[in-house]
């Protein structure tokens, strides 16, 4: 059934979210766990006491973006016309390259991305939203 996590879809998610020895070793806020980008979780995880919190969580939560072209829907109906997630959404949304940070956040917090590839990550400012990787990031398809 489409728009219904499917078990590919909760393996790419655990996957994405995986703790690594960095996060292990350091006491931090929980919600460092839930970024989607490990190189950021690690240096967080070690480093989140340098920065104020409420702040960059704030900056964060409104420059996080899903790289889905704007003004199209996310809705979609299936045989029995009823409403459901649209797949190929679905698909993005689980994908960890299927996400980006708007270049307001990369000029803000430079530091945090420092050990990342800041073209694979930053949002496109206009027009659809490409998706383009070196192969750096764990993506997922």
């Amino acid at each position: 059934m489409a728009g219904v996590p499917r078990p590919h879809h909760l393996r790419v998610r655990h996957e994405l979210s995986a703790s690594d020895y960095g996060q292990i070793q350091h006491a931090h806020p929980f919600g460092i766990d839930l970024l989607l980008w490990p190189q950021l979780r690690a240096y967080l995880a070690g480093n989140w006491h340098k920065y104020d919190y409420g702040e960059w969580t704030g900056y964060l939560g409104c420059c996080v973006k899903a790289r889905w072209p704007w003004g199209e829907g996310i809705l979609g109906r299936d045989q029995l016309d009823e409403l459901q997630i649209r797949p190929d959404f679905f698909d993005i949304f689980n994908n960890g390259c299927g996400w980006g940070l708007t270049s307001e956040f990369i000029v803000r917090y430079p530091e945090l991305l420092e050990i990342m590839v800041v073209e694979e990550v930053r949002f496109p400012e206009h027009g659809r939203t490409p998706m383009f990787f070196s192969g750096t990031m764990a993506c997922h398809r």
